[in-house]
């Protein structure tokens, strides 16, 4: 039993995360730690510990952020080589302003925030709207924001407001933004109820008088079912993604309106909807979600809880716990509730002054689904010997030839001995390439002298879905290092769908391959070569 926020967080590890990965991938990281410590620090709960690493943590995400993926322009990307995406440079600014409230020196105002805002201003549209020409590569970070629809516009202006970076063409920006929302109709907004929930609170930190209106479209289209008060459909538990940002951005419009009766029965609804290691579905719902829920626990933080909870079944206490200020962080469990009771309930009283949430898991075990396991497909990992020998590279796109040598319709034998030629198809002469020698077809292993190393494999989804951004971690065996042309050579047959490639600089160790998508209509093949070196 705990407050609000850390029954979301279910102990502060599991959200603050070391950053690593692409542009998108840090922020997927960063954004998170932000919104954990940003509570922690608020209302003066921060252990030691947390604030060591969390704050290290955060810098470490930002300068890798920066010093990585940021353009000269101060836009992102999620490399530096890719066009900048309009949505993830807002929430690079959104993230970096909330995180240098959090660690004094995470993060450098002038080079980190103001050339982003500046940016994002001179991308506006006439009109005040924004919109992404570069959507970013993780579909499931943007939530349900739509680069084409006014939700980016909402989306854009928050990250305005909440960074304050305010100059006169900032200004206007921001006015032209407040007055495309504005004039967005009823109709549409109670369609939409994403839309509606953004935009309320867009408006509301803007200080718009129509912010008021949306207000009241809000309460007009709210649901409620017995976990508390919501927005959309609620779908299967937990939640889906849309449902949960939804109704998260919706707390934080009645936060700024003041409405804590309604938000006290929409926090019980995103608490019961959170997953069992207190996220929710995706990034960007977590991100929000936890945005709000702690928003909400820092309005409603009292520094004096003093609770007692006694628990009862069957008429009789099992349980009690205490509740206080010294340890109203920690996250108080009780095993092995008695379930199986006559009536089959729990009845819990509360004596004392404070908030807290309680929550109940009931969790059971069974066998994972193949999908769950794994939903992709991995074929087996061919790794042959082949000659190193120098590459003919005019014979080799004669004869359709890859890296390894594996040629379309070429006949191997043996060795090149006379013997070898009675009563064969006369073939060509033997040349100093690797291209077009002993191979009779490509599913045929040779054996080999040299070290050199042919590896193939490829992979797809088990079933008909398309999943986003992937990545595809090689192992090397020991003392095998990658030929870097092969690598490259891979990346630009295949620059639809591999967006970069790393490597220690030794070419030892390891691959990653950065995929647009994985899917099952088409198998992503990965055919490259290494040489074993001499350790």
């Amino acid at each position: 039993m705990t407050n609000i926020v850390n029954t979301i967080i279910e102990g502060v590890d599991s959200l603050i995360k070391q950053p690593a990965g692409c542009g998108e991938q840090t922020m997927v990281r960063l954004a998170p730690t932000v919104y954990a410590m940003t509570y922690l620090k608020q209302t003066q709960q921060q252990t030691a510990y947390i604030e060591t690493k969390g704050s290290q943590w955060i810098r470490d995400g930002v300068n890798r952020e920066v010093s990585q993926f940021k353009q000269a322009d101060g836009s992102y990307a999620a490399w530096r080589d890719r066009t900048p995406s309009t949505w993830l440079t807002a929430f690079v600014a959104k993230v970096f302003c909330q995180a240098s409230k959090v660690v004094n020196d995470a993060v450098d105002q002038e080079k980190d925030v103001k050339l982003t805002i500046d940016w994002l201003n001179n991308h506006a549209e006439a009109d005040g709207s924004f919109v992404d020409n570069m959507p970013v590569i993780n579909r499931e970070m943007i939530g349900q924001i739509n680069e084409r629809d006014p939700s980016l516009t909402a989306f854009v202006l928050i990250t305005l407001q909440e960074c304050g970076n305010s100059n006169a063409g900032v200004n206007a920006t921001v006015n032209r933004a407040i007055k495309c929302l504005e004039d967005l109709s009823e109709d549409m907004l109670k369609k939409n109820p994403y839309l509606l929930a953004i935009s309320t609170y867009a408006l509301a930190m803007s200080y718009s008088n129509r912010s008021i209106t949306f207000f009241k479209f809000l309460h007009d289209i709210k649901k409620t079912d017995r976990e508390g008060t919501f927005w959309g459909n609620p779908g299967d538990k937990p939640a889906n993604a849309h449902s949960v940002e939804t109704t998260a951005y919706a707390l934080l419009a009645m936060l700024k309106f003041g409405d804590i009766k309604t938000s006290s029965s929409i926090v019980s609804w995103l608490t019961s909807q959170r997953g069992g290691t207190g996220s929710f579905r995706t990034t960007q719902d977590t991100v929000v979600g936890l945005q709000a829920l702690s928003q909400y626990s820092i309005v409603t933080y009292s520094p004096d809880v003093n609770l007692k909870v006694f628990f009862f079944a069957d008429g009789t206490m099992f349980s009690s716990v205490r509740v206080t200020k010294e340890n109203a962080i920690l996250l108080k469990n009780i095993s092995r509730l008695p379930v199986e009771t006559k009536d089959n309930k729990l009845t819990v009283k509360v004596q004392g002054t404070g908030s807290a949430v309680m929550s109940i898991d009931l969790r059971y075990n069974r066998p994972a689904t193949a999908e769950e396991s794994c939903p992709f497909k991995i074929t087996d990992i061919d790794v042959q010997e082949v000659e190193d020998l120098p590459i003919d590279t005019n014979l080799a796109k004669e004869r359709n030839c890859d890296v390894c040598g594996h040629c379309a319709g070429v006949y191997d034998y043996d060795d090149y001995d006379s013997d070898n030629f009675r009563d064969r198809p006369e073939i060509e002469p033997k040349i100093n390439s690797n291209f077009g020698r002993k191979k009779r077809n490509t599913d045929i292993r040779i054996s080999a002298t040299a070290q050199k190393k042919c590896i193939r494999f490829s992979v797809s989804s088990m079933n008909d879905k398309t999943y986003g951004m992937s990545i595809v971690k090689f192992g090397l065996e020991t003392g095998v290092e990658v030929i870097k042309s092969d690598i490259e050579k891979l990346v630009k047959e295949n620059n639809t769908n591999i967006a970069h490639y790393e490597m220690p600089s030794d070419g030892k160790g390891f691959i990653v391959f950065y995929l647009h998508e994985i899917s099952s209509k088409k198998r992503r093949k990965f055919i490259f070569s290494g040489v074993r070196g001499h350790f």
